[in-house]
């Protein structure tokens, strides 16, 4: 099925002989790879996570919602450094299963690593301030969670498909051997030029739920052109080992859709199982047209010589080829004709076209590709969509569920390191993962063409019957944050009432004043730095003292004098 997904599924040819006047085509037409890529698109949609507050108070609730954030933080982090979402369901399409890891690194909090190192007489607020600045601006998040193809890896499983113990080879750099898994016959080789750091060496991973552990299978590294031995003449040698503290196996198995067969490899489903015989047939028949458009692509042509075939003889008769593309050469009394088909062949479009209609009818393509044609009905159209999503509908389920046991290791993760994690700005800290344990749940709603507004009309509806407004936020459209929301919506509320309004417009302008006399103070304070040395003693004591404000009124303890008279200033007369 990989093969086939990649273009990489041999066609068969016509036999290669010296007859044989045109080269076959080998055709891969991509529809099964591009069937995956589009099916990717309704598999891996984005998926909503949400955590059950220990209580209905507004305090459990944001406390609830603060942790639901670090974790999608961890999540989208993850996404762009491993893309283990996107690589799951497309793992799950084609095996019909897959298998994730989430696993503590206590390696990136070290001092190595840049940790900060608790000075002599720090005070402890002083010193886990500096920590929690560090985990903001440089620190690496100590939890990585990864997707592995489920057919790389050999899993242990019990009757309910968790799994007890996982095998897993890696290709393996020779300096990280070396360096980091601790093989000091690696670095002796490194040292004498046997091995160059970038070799590849092949390494055995072995996970179970105490013990994290690698083994050096071979120290020849690894070569395109060599054949792999899976006959091991020795045993492996012990690399590094380690305790991961998660209490559970840090490996989770989903599993697609299942069959009823027994056997592990028949066990579980691809989605392009039904239609796999299809699509190689079809390669198949587009190669053979292919190859006769460039048969017949160029125009050949006959040239019938003078002279027949009797006058060569008791002589050598010239080796003549059939030129397609070119000119042939015959006798006058020679004849070339091709071969008769019989009768009753089938035209090669007919079983294009049954192919078409057994590819159409296993992968409901038309659906995943939008090309519903224009005259089909809307009821039509609304099954086959429906149709489309139970086909898929089973691996999203299995999907959400693994990615929830996927946070319980999370948690579990958070706890072991024992202290408060911070993840693109959000904290969460050991206390918040332990409540949190038991109470995830992840949901993932995907869309096909033509479901666009569905979420707008289950709002109103359940809007209509009244249920809580935090639900519908969260469950139907997806809102983060519904508690915090709430509560920014009932101050808003709050301030538009008018006497609320009134004393905030009050403060608003007292604040105003206040900010304008500093400014003016500034400026006055301003220019006596710059010209005070250059100004009349008079003048620096005006302008010191509307600075300060106060004048000589103020000092005496009654209203400022009035000004002098003059013109403009009175007397008036009565």
């Amino acid at each position: 099925m990989r093969d086939l997904v990649n273009r990489k599924n041999k066609v068969e040819l016509l036999p290669e002989t010296l007859d044989l006047n045109v080269e076959p085509v080998e055709l891969h037409t991509g529809r099964a790879g591009s069937l995956i890529d589009h099916a990717q698109t309704f598999v891996g949609s984005l998926p909503s996570l949400a955590i059950e507050p220990v209580d209905l108070s507004t305090e459990a609730r944001r406390e609830t919602e603060q942790t639901e954030r670090a974790f999608k933080s961890l999540f989208f982090k993850q996404l762009v450094a491993t893309g283990f979402w996107s690589n799951a369901g497309r793992g799950c399409l084609l095996t019909g299963r897959t298998v994730f890891t989430a696993l503590p690194m206590q390696s990136v909090w070290t001092t190595v690593e840049g940790f900060p190192v608790r000075q002599k007489g720090q005070r402890a607020q002083a010193y886990i301030n500096e920590v929690n600045q560090w985990k903001r601006d440089s620190g690496k998040e100590p939890i990585i969670i990864q997707s592995i193809p489920a057919d790389r890896v050999l899993l242990k499983l019990d009757s309910n498909d968790k799994v007890l113990a996982a095998l897993e080879t890696k290709a393996v750099s020779a300096d990280l051997v070396a360096n980091a898994l601790g093989s000091e016959r690696i670095a002796a080789l490194l040292a004498e030029k046997r091995l160059q750091w970038y070799d590849q060496l092949e390494v055995l991973q072995y996970i179970d739920d105490m013990f994290v552990c690698y083994y050096l299978v071979s120290d020849q590294p690894l070569r395109p052109e060599m054949s792999r031995s899976y006959h091991q003449p020795q045993g492996y040698k012990r690399l590094a080992s380690w305790q991961h503290g998660l209490g559970k196996c840090p490996v989770v198995f989903v599993p697609g859709v299942k069959t009823d067969e027994q056997e592990y490899e028949f066990r579980f489903k691809p989605f392009l199982a039904d239609a796999e015989e299809d699509l190689q047939i079809y390669d198949f028949l587009m190669s053979r047209l292919a190859t006769m458009v460039k048969a017949y692509y160029f125009p050949s042509f006959i040239w019938t010589l003078s002279s027949n075939a009797n006058e060569q003889q008791g002589g050598d008769r010239p080796e003549e080829n059939i030129n397609i593309g070119g000119t042939t050469t015959k006798y006058s009394d020679e004849d070339i004709e091709p071969l008769r088909m019989p009768d009753n062949l089938p035209d090669a479009t007919l079983l294009q076209q049954q192919l078409d209609e057994l590819i159409q009818r296993n992968t409901l393509e038309d659906v995943l590709f939008g090309k519903v044609q224009g005259d089909t009905a809307a009821f039509a159209i609304r099954l086959r969509i429906n149709v489309a999503k139970q086909a898929l509908v089973p691996t999203v389920k299995h999907l959400a569920i693994g990615l929830t046991e996927v946070f319980d290791l999370v948690t579990r993760a958070v706890e072991h390191l024992g202290e408060e994690v911070i993840i693109d700005g959000e904290e969460v800290t050991p206390a918040m993962a332990i409540a949190a344990r038991g109470r995830i749940s992840v949901s993932v709603d995907p869309r096909l063409p033509g479901e666009e507004g569905i979420d707008l009309q289950k709002a109103a509806m359940a809007t209509n019957l009244r249920l809580p407004e935090p639900w519908i936020w969260e469950t139907i459209l997806g809102i983060d944050d519904p508690a915090t929301l709430a509560l920014l919506r009932d101050v808003q509320e709050l301030e538009e009432l008018p006497e609320v309004k009134e004393r905030l417009l009050k403060e608003a302008l007292e604040l105003l004043q206040v900010r304008i006399e500093d400014e003016e103070t500034m400026a006055i304070l301003d220019v006596l730095d710059q010209f005070g040395d250059q100004l009349d003693p008079e003048v620096v004591a005006a302008l010191q003292a509307l600075a300060t404000g106060q004048t000589g009124g103020a000092e005496a303890g009654g209203p400022p004098p009035p000004p002098p008279e003059g013109l403009g200033r009175g007397p008036f007369p009565e």
